[in-house]
């Protein structure tokens, strides 16, 4: 089926159990990509950017589960994207290393090194280039990370949960970890979070 740019695509894994294994997530999304007819650049970086920040390990569903990451990049394999062409890159916060960093605990790392694919943190305003806003309401421009700009193909992966900012989570709050610090927290505290005198 050939993926149009302005549709959402669900797919569906009946799952019988509180936590699935890495394998169900793998396979979901191995199939969901492969049933699509993405058209890939033939050079270039192939960026894929999870919801990975916080130091939750996936059975929690608080981050995008590894097992999903990697069936996209099997997927992209199998299509013929070489891994030294793929990236699995997010911000990093609350790191504790005392607990074991994020990449780590949640099982990126592994599941990345398995594979042979870079695993990037953008976290640091100097990885970041000034993007212009036309027409900017209330950014004219945003520092967005250089392996979002100097990517040939870019893929959001994110997890739908519920977040104080946005009651439900997808692919726009995902896009939050695109941009540098300190535009990247846009959000304020709303009334309804503050808490009592």
């Amino acid at each position: 089926m050939l993926a149009h740019p302005d549709a959402v695509y669900l797919a569906h894994s009946p799952i019988d159990r509180a936590d699935a294994p890495f394998a169900t997530y793998q396979e979901l999304a191995h199939r969901t990509l492969a049933a699509l007819e993405v058209p890939l650049p033939d050079a270039g970086t192939i960026l894929l950017k999870p919801i990975a920040t916080v130091l939750y390990p996936p059975e929690k569903r608080v981050i995008t589960h590894p097992g999903f990451v990697g069936g996209l990049l099997d997927a992209l394999r199998d299509r013929g994207v070489p891994a030294e062409r793929m990236v699995v890159a997010d911000g990093q916060s609350g790191e504790n290393p005392t607990a074991g960093h994020t990449w780590e605990l949640c099982g990126y790392r592994t599941m990345t090194e398995a594979r042979g694919v870079r695993l990037a943190e953008m976290n640091t305003d100097e990885d970041s280039r000034v993007v212009e806003v036309a027409d900017g309401v209330v950014y004219e421009r945003y520092p967005l990370y250089r392996e979002v700009t100097d990517c040939a193909f870019f893929f959001n992966v994110p997890l739908a949960k519920c977040h104080n900012l946005g009651c439900t989570t997808l692919s726009i709050k995902n896009l939050m970890g695109i941009i540098a610090k300190p535009e990247r927290h846009l959000c304020a505290i709303q009334e309804v979070d503050k808490p009592y005198a």
